[in-house]
């Protein structure tokens, strides 16, 4: 089945990398090649115009996805995938304000490359050298060093964005105190380019540190890391890294390193060294500081006495960090990436008190940042787990203040977030604002309809 008109016209707009059907023909899709704003904006508008649905990135599963979500009475549905990567130029670098404006399409890896000569640095990472500032503005996820940078959101400074009518909007600017009111750019980030595009951004960025050290805190209970990493936190000491990882993570990637050939020996190298560093307890908290190399051992010293307080057992002290780095990237986009897995956001307290009362009869496959709220668990069915889920969320949820919020992927949706226990009243406004943002921005919602914020 060829084109239709309406995605043959926007693939005049720009280059098409390819065409690919879903479906029987039914869902078809162009992944089109953006070279500048000014070409964003026609796409969006003729996509808005023609009912073409759009998503940032590569072809991948979701057009799979789509055919699931329209009944089969939607004899053609289509959607255009915007690949940004020739965007990728640095607009403009203020060294003496720690400051860079650079188009989403560049890779973090070049982006902190380039950073490097200058001796700055944006403190975000990932096992992945193809992952892009628009792969990390979608998701809001800035890896392992949320603890220390606070995540993507206190990154952006501001961005511009184009919006479905094909207009570019700005949010912020290139200094920290340039907003009154509400900063859009927190709503942008993380929003999964469901409201806008985004295709340059201002960042705020830090020194490169000069050296690290980092060791390793293991524990049978998951709860007495959790409570570990809480307290670390609160002395307000420099720590780059408070990561917690289920010690079986480590064997799914021995395993996924057996049977690649790319790199495979490497990796399987990396896991037995941490293998032989630490022990087998079922839970590693991963701390690592860094900064002057005085300084750094300093904090370190600190930091370590702080664990050995709390009774637990430090198995590694000064393990390589670049070792450290690499098994902490390896684990969480392994997570992500081969697991089923849903995510609940929740403080400190809160998530050891899941270990205590929950975790301990499913012993769930696990990952967690208690710094920036994070807990994932691998499931087999999304739905069933929030499901069984809702008794701890009405416990925890007593005096209606503290409603759990869980984000998941289902067999139709790539992105939904959920608040559990529902509260039918808050829920109502919180559903208005978001119908209000979609419909200013993205009336006819044609933006990543596979994305729900409930």
């Amino acid at each position: 089945m060829g084109e239709c008109a309406a995605l043959a016209e926007i693939g005049n707009l720009a280059n098409t990398i390819g065409t690919t059907v879903f479906d029987g023909g039914r869902v078809q899709c162009n992944e089109l090649e953006i070279e500048d704003s000014k070409q964003l904006c026609n796409v969006l508008r003729h996509a808005n115009n023609e009912g073409v649905f759009v998503f940032r990135g590569a072809v991948d599963e979701r057009p799979a996805k789509l055919a699931k979500l329209f009944p089969a009475s939607e004899k053609h549905v289509q959607a255009v995938f915007l690949n940004l990567s020739k965007m990728n130029r640095i607009i403009e670098h203020v060294k003496g304000d720690q400051v860079v404006s650079v188009e989403t399409g560049i890779k973090v890896s070049e982006l902190n490359e380039y950073l490097s000569k200058h001796g700055q640095w944006l403190p975000v990472e990932f096992s992945s050298a193809t992952v892009s500032l628009a792969d990390i503005l979608d998701t809001a996820d800035g890896g392992y060093l949320e603890p220390f940078s606070g995540g993507v959101k206190h990154l952006v400074l501001g961005m511009e964005l184009g919006i479905a009518h094909g207009e570019l909007i700005k949010t912020g600017g290139k200094i920290v105190k340039n907003v009154t009111g509400y900063d859009l750019s927190k709503v942008f980030t993380g929003s999964r380019s469901w409201l806008a595009v985004p295709h340059m951004v201002h960042l705020r960025l830090h020194s490169k540190p000069e050296t690290e050290v980092a060791f390793v805190v293991s524990s049978e209970k998951p709860q007495e890391l959790v409570g570990l990493a809480n307290r670390l936190q609160a002395t307000g000491l420099p720590a780059f890294s408070l990561e917690l990882i289920d010690k079986r993570l480590l064997q799914r990637i021995a395993n996924l390193a057996a049977g690649s050939a790319d790199g495979s020996a490497s990796v399987q190298q990396d896991i037995a060294a941490f293998g032989s560093a630490t022990g087998d307890l079922e839970g590693k908290l991963i701390v690592s500081t860094r900064g002057h190399h005085d300084v750094c051992r300093e904090v370190a010293r600190a930091l370590q006495e702080a664990v050995l307080q709390s009774n637990l057992q430090l198995e590694a002290v000064e393990v390589e960090s670049a070792l450290l780095n690499r098994i902490q990237r390896i684990c969480s986009d392994v997570f992500r990436a081969h697991e089923d897995y849903v995510e609940l956001s929740m403080p400190a307290s809160t998530m050891s008190y899941y270990f205590e009362t929950q975790w301990r009869s499913s012993k769930r496959l696990w990952s967690a940042r208690p710094s920036s709220g994070r807990l994932r668990l691998a499931v087999d069915d999304a739905e069933s787990f929030i499901s069984d889920l809702s008794n701890f969320a009405n416990l925890i949820n007593m005096d209606d203040a503290q409603p759990l919020t869980v984000a998941y992927a289902n067999s139709s949706h790539d992105f939904v977030t959920r608040r559990i226990p529902a509260d039918h009243e808050s829920d109502s406004g919180l559903r208005n604002v978001i119908d209000r943002l979609k419909s200013k921005y993205d009336p006819n919602g044609i933006l990543n309809p596979l994305v729900s914020f409930c």
